[in-house]
């Protein structure tokens, strides 16, 4: 996964989720913000079950791409949705 021009592979994926609270399922709630080598990324978190990682395109905004989606992905999956 490319996260801030970085390549970032399951150990930091998993170090990300450790730092998060715990979502709750079907609910966007605020943004959270992780350090990741150096660089601030600001995330939506819902959701349990298999980690399911939203990354919006050049342009736009989490909320924009996955914000009608990520109530119904968060009913049966933990979503990280990057912005």
């Amino acid at each position: 996964m490319m996260v801030a021009g970085l390549m970032v592979g399951p150990a930091a994926v998993r170090a990300a989720e450790a730092t998060g609270s715990a979502a709750s399922a079907g609910s966007k709630g605020a943004p959270q913000t992780i350090q990741l080598f150096g660089a601030s990324i600001k995330y939506y978190e819902a959701g349990r079950g298999p980690t399911l990682v939203l990354v919006h395109g050049l342009g736009s905004s989490a909320q924009g791409d996955w914000g009608k989606v990520m109530a119904d992905l968060a009913k049966t999956h933990h979503v990280l949705a990057l912005d």
